[in-house]
């Protein structure tokens, strides 16, 4: 059994941990609905196989895997926590005039305008055109040597904005401001209580050496009969076999 590292939350804000739709929360608990939805195989005609694979395959037709059973997917909706909205909040944004506003439905939240000279006036092809932080609702701890990564919702598809990327050593600093990026074209958006704003997820801090080795073909395919000489999810049951 490994070791489980705490991961601390508390907000300066009374009562929202009481409510479970606002609270930091498994990763898995925000499987984008479209991917609940996509099939785990489809029918492909004969014809479009690769003829050197054409020995594997009998019929007039072949299930093919979709991207619902890569395990570089799976992984990702089981990998850390999500960052929910506290409450419903609203932005505005005019490009012309530099207006900004926002509205959060509960008083003691506190969103500010990151200016535009910090980010987006140099970088025009981002995709992104006004910049908001959401303030000082959640702190997090972790143990001494452990980070964390902010991650945007990946696979959410959410056209209206994207919070950034970040790591936040939060073995040393707590406060988690997520910087909500407005993209292009839209005016004003708002996001519901609950909503996912972003992945928070703890790794350990270690170096690395970048090393480069000579082909072994013997120990590329020795992987590859660990992980995929099952027929049903041999991936992830090795996976979590090793990882008990």
């Amino acid at each position: 059994m490994s070791e489980k590292i705490p991961f601390e939350f508390m907000s300066p804000i009374a009562g929202l941990t009481l409510v479970e739709e606002c609270r930091i929360q498994p990763s898995i608990n925000y499987i984008p609905d479209s991917w609940k939805k996509l099939p785990q195989a489809v029918e492909m005609p004969l014809k479009d196989i690769n003829p050197w694979d054409i020995g594997k395959y009998y019929g007039s037709s072949v299930p093919s895997t979709t991207a619902k059973g890569c395990p570089s997917f799976i992984d990702i909706f089981q990998d850390g926590f999500v960052y929910p909205a506290p409450c419903d909040l609203y932005f505005y944004y005019d490009k012309k005039s530099r207006e900004n506003r926002w509205e959060a439905a509960l008083d003691n939240i506190t969103i500010r305008s990151h200016g535009d000279e910090q980010y987006v006036n140099h970088v025009p092809q981002s995709g992104f055109q006004h910049v908001f932080k959401l303030d000082y609702v959640w702190c997090g701890f972790t143990p001494p040597g452990y980070s964390i990564r902010q991650i945007p919702m990946l696979w959410h598809h959410n056209p209206y904005f994207e919070v950034a990327y970040g790591v936040i050593h939060t073995d040393m600093y707590h406060q988690i401001n997520p910087q909500i990026m407005m993209r292009d074209g839209i005016k004003e958006f708002e996001i519901k209580q609950g909503e996912p704003l972003c992945y928070l997820v703890p790794y350990k801090r270690e170096n690395y050496e970048l090393k480069f080795s000579e082909w072994d073909l013997n120990r590329v395919n020795a992987g590859n009969i660990r992980s995929i000489g099952k027929f049903k999810k041999p991936y992830l049951s090795l996976f979590k076999k090793i990882n008990k």
